[in-house]
């Protein structure tokens, strides 16, 4: 009994030090990972022709069965949402009384859900809303790197997250951007968003990457930070094994770093997920899409945030940082099966 009153104690203690200190911003956020959660899934996109047929509609059936669960309340940020099977399970919930909140980019067209008669709101503030968010009953929240549209879903490459909610209303708050602090720690997970903090997102990712000690793998769809490359370039040079593999084709910070790793084991890949057919179109295959990137096999980064200026300073984005063995290891996976077909 005194060892879990001790454990709440120090927990409560270290995440009321961090959110009242006056410069977090050079705060080492891992040191908060204190209580593994157990209960959260991973799930991944497999494009292309020869691609299981379960398995390409895995994160689509996924995405249904929660809408299908939900009870009261559906709430969806969201930059792209046009996959009509999710719409129509949207429109089901509302017949059926669910309440929608659902916030989408201001600049892309929702004539399905207009079609359905489905309420919406627009992001009015500079740059994209670009999150990728589902939360039901405010309580089960699955997010990731893909849009919820018709080629994010089965054609690109992405990775998603589903967990149940232990800091309901801060989530939530957050979400909606009335969150008072920066840094809202849930879970065994820690997030930050931006505009708002995008600073700080990108100040972490380089701080990850300066104590990345044996590996830095990295799956990007836009990279326009050098920044973000000077450190990954610094990483190889003390010895550290830095993979990146990108979206075809390559931005101009990979091809830089082409050139500029150092030693045998540091390597840039173009995405191999293209499946071109002889008139130069793509019936299967889409973008490398994810934002991701695992440091020493231990941590886990991952969210909408892209690497870039766009991303930090105008967008509406959200970023993610765990040591959850299990969201490591499955994203590892992920990793490697993406590098199998790339070049």
């Amino acid at each position: 009994m005194c060892r879990i009153f001790l454990k709440t104690f120090v927990q409560f203690f270290i995440f009321f030090f961090f959110i009242n200190c006056t410069n977090s911003n050079e705060k080492d956020y891992t040191s908060l990972f204190l209580d593994p959660n157990k209960n959260s899934r991973a799930y991944f996109s497999y494009p292309g022709r020869y691609s299981d047929s379960t398995k390409k509609e895995e994160v689509k059936k996924r995405i249904m069965e929660i809408i299908q669960s939900t009870k009261n309340k559906l709430t969806i940020y969201a930059y792209s949402l046009n996959e009509p099977d999710v719409i129509q399970e949207i429109a089901n919930a509302k017949k059926r009384g669910v309440s929608l909140q659902i916030t989408l980019d201001k600049e892309k067209d929702y004539s399905e859900l207009q079609e359905k008669q489905i309420e919406y709101s627009l992001w009015q503030s500079s740059g994209l809303h670009h999150l990728k968010v589902i939360v039901s009953d405010d309580t089960l929240v699955f997010f990731g790197t893909g849009n919820f549209s018709k080629f994010g879903l089965t054609q690109d490459h992405n990775g998603y997250i589903e967990f149940i909610l232990d800091e309901k209303s801060k989530f939530l708050s957050m979400l909606n951007d009335s969150y008072e602090g920066s840094v809202l720690l849930t879970n065994d997970m820690f997030f930050l968003t931006s505009p708002k903090d995008g600073r700080r997102i990108q100040s972490q990712i380089i701080r990850e990457i300066k104590n990345a000690k044996q590996t830095i793998r990295y799956l990007i769809f836009d990279h326009f930070d050098p920044l973000i490359s000077h450190e990954l370039k610094e990483a190889s040079s003390r010895g550290v094994e830095v993979v990146g593999i990108y979206d075809n084709p390559t931005d101009e910070e990979g091809i830089f770093l082409k050139d500029s790793y150092y030693g045998l084991l540091s390597e840039v890949y173009r995405d191999g997920n293209e499946d071109v057919t002889e008139t130069k179109e793509f019936p299967e295959g889409g973008l490398l899409h994810h934002k991701t990137m695992i440091i020493d096999n231990r941590k886990l980064l991952v969210g909408s945030y892209n690497y870039s200026s766009s991303a930090r300073d105008k967008n509406r984005e959200i970023f993610m940082q765990t040591e959850n063995n299990f969201l490591v290891e499955e994203f590892t996976k992920e990793f490697f099966r993406i590098k199998e077909k790339s070049y």
